[in-house]
């Protein structure tokens, strides 16, 4: 009874085979990665039972390594409006892309490329997003972040408009005296005390 197979290449004008599935493919159908796009490809499978592996299958090939390269697209409909932060809230932005190969990321504020050699920030791009996030976030980081994605078809780039928004180091500091009751008010409030005297008009 097979328990699986195992899956080879060789590129084409070499002799060198290597090993496709780390782990024992169990169907009839595997899909190859690590292809350098436009090269040619040989194959060969083993078949592995409980008394081992067998002989090599006939080579199949050259196979053209074709899968369609897709230039890199992002969607910027989540920051129409800007993002806003409070320091020294997280600065996180999360952009979905597309593209293939995995487009790679660039983040600008600026001129100055963002990169994680400063500690307080640290990139992630995956297949589906790349995240920029800075962290605590301070004032200056307030402005214009570009984001540069680029594969071997294409290169795109984007703007988001950030605000960072400080808080005030005593949110009740203001006091207004009221009769002899002390009234509370954050720093935001404008407070107008007007004096009026009542007339009654005589009959």
């Amino acid at each position: 009874m097979i328990t699986g197979y195992i899956i080879e290449r060789c590129e084409e004008g070499t002799d060198k085979w290597l090993r496709c599935n780390a782990r024992l493919c169990h169907d009839l159908f595997y899909k190859v990665s690590g292809l350098k796009y436009g090269a040619k490809y040989n194959y060969r499978v083993f078949a592995e039972n409980a008394a081992g592996i067998s002989d090599p299958s006939n080579v199949i090939g050259p196979l053209l390594a074709d899968d369609p390269h897709v230039g890199p697209t992002f969607d910027l409909s989540g920051f129409k409006d800007g993002l806003e932060v409070i320091v020294p809230q997280a600065l996180t932005i999360r952009v979905p892309i597309t593209g293939y190969p995995t487009p790679i990321a660039k983040w600008t504020f600026g001129e100055k490329e963002l990169t994680t050699a400063d500690e307080r920030v640290s990139l992630m791009t995956k297949s589906t997003f790349t995240e920029l996030m800075i962290t605590p976030s301070v004032r200056p980081d307030k402005g214009i972040y570009t984001l540069h994605l680029e594969n071997d078809v294409t290169s795109v780039s984007g703007e988001i408009e950030v605000n960072v928004i400080g808080t005030p180091e005593n949110k009740f500091a203001d006091l207004v005296e009221s009769g002899s009751q002390a009234v509370s008010l954050p720093h935001c409030v404008s407070v107008f005390v007007c004096s009026c005297t009542q007339r009654s008009k005589g009959l």
